[in-house]
């Protein structure tokens, strides 16, 4: 509905009518106020840059970043202001990709820990996640403080808060301690069976980003049978396609020849539709899980090839490096006029590739059976020697 463009000019004029309507009155609203009002705007708004630009995020933010400084923890309990009004004032930041200044983030992180110790699962869940979204590095106080609270609460906690949870840890890189892991995991495998499959993509790539694979316990094996069973299907989109087959290849478990089959019809016709990130994932991660002399089936292949051309100029230097090594991997050799132009991306951004990352363009090429000319090679090896110089 958010992608319909009427929909958006009706909520653009909502939005200039109600900055209109607020303007000299922000000041009087209350925590509460202010949390309900980003939170529905959120709602209503979504991630439209256009719409973030109106300017009502920044009064509000400064708002609520200011009560936050003003009244102690007490104080916005009295005024209403509890765990789930900082909970949702914490996804709306997030779903409105609108990052506080430092400042403000002081008087948030303060606000969100002595609230803490009150929350329900779903608001520990909510502010964790969000936090991570919009990648704000936690004190360890903050930390210390989720993991007693969520601890104690953590057997009624729903599946998508679970794996928002330890999703929120991995986005972070924050390993939690094995004695909340501990308690974490048997919540988790028991809410297995209500896992949606953005659910159980997201737990399993959590799972390998924080090498939790040498846990004791069931749970890993039981959570991949449940995203053998679900994954690919119906309501899988890019997103969970890309996080389940990172996982495996992160975790060196090789799916059955059937499996990838499965996959290979369900994500053909979703390929135009994956981020430069998910397509450069996915390569990398299928050309490792497949069989050795594999390729994909012929259709897949040519979806491939047209999604790599349409996304190559929006890749990083590292996908880049991945989603053509992945098509080496797989064994699909691109037309002539697709490696010219990954040579002019790569030494674009040559100067941003590490020394593993350099060999894997040069290795790549060579798979190609493409000769760079004499001025790409005299930049490789401008930047092979400055990378070594610097090591």
């Amino acid at each position: 509905m958010q992608q319909d463009p009427a929909y958006r000019t009706k909520v653009k004029v909502c939005y200039k009518q109600l900055r209109k309507q607020l303007e000299g009155q922000l000041l009087d609203f209350d925590a509460r106020g202010v949390a309900s009002l980003l939170h529905a705007a959120a709602k209503l708004g979504g991630c439209d840059p256009n719409l973030r630009a109106q300017g009502l995020w920044g009064d509000l933010l400064h708002v609520s970043a200011s009560l936050m400084e003003e009244f102690s923890p007490m104080q916005l309990a009295m005024l209403g202001f509890n765990s789930q009004g900082m909970a949702n004032l914490l996804w709306s930041l997030a779903k409105l990709g609108y990052c506080p200044s430092r400042e403000q983030l002081g008087c948030i992180i303060t606000a969100s820990q002595a609230l803490l110790p009150k929350a329900s699962p779903q608001d520990l869940s909510l502010s964790v996640y969000s936090f991570a979204v919009l990648g704000v590095k936690l004190p360890e106080a903050w930390w210390g403080c989720f993991w007693a609270a969520s601890g104690r609460c953590i057997e009624a906690a729903s599946s998508q808060a679970l794996a928002n949870m330890l999703w929120a840890h991995a986005r972070l890189r924050k390993v939690p301690p094995s004695q909340w892991l501990l308690a974490f995991l048997p919540c988790l495998q028991q809410q297995l069976p209500r896992c949606s499959p953005q659910a159980c993509s997201t737990v399993l790539w959590a799972a390998a980003q924080l090498k939790l694979q040498q846990l004791p316990g069931a749970w890993l094996d039981s959570i991949l049978a449940r995203v053998y069973q679900q994954l690919p299907d119906r309501e899988c989109g890019p997103q969970e396609m890309a996080l389940a087959v990172e996982a495996l290849q992160q975790l060196q478990h090789k799916p059955s020849s059937k499996w990838l089959e499965r996959f290979y019809a369900a994500s053909q016709p979703r390929l135009p539709s994956f981020s430069s990130k998910q397509l450069a994932a996915t390569l990398a991660a299928l050309g490792s899980l497949s069989p050795p002399g594999a390729s994909p089936p012929p259709a897949w292949a040519a979806a491939a090839l047209a999604a790599v051309s349409a996304r190559l100029a929006t890749l990083n230097a590292p996908g880049l490096c991945e989603v053509m090594w992945g098509l080496c991997e797989l064994r699909l050799v691109p037309e002539r006029e697709l490696v010219q132009r990954y040579m002019a991306q790569t030494a674009e951004k040559m100067h941003l590739m590490n020394g593993p990352m350099l060999s894997r363009t040069l290795r790549t090429l060579v798979r190609f059976g493409q000769a760079p000319n004499a001025a790409w090679l005299a930049l490789l090896a401008d930047e092979s020697h400055y990378y070594l110089s610097s090591q």
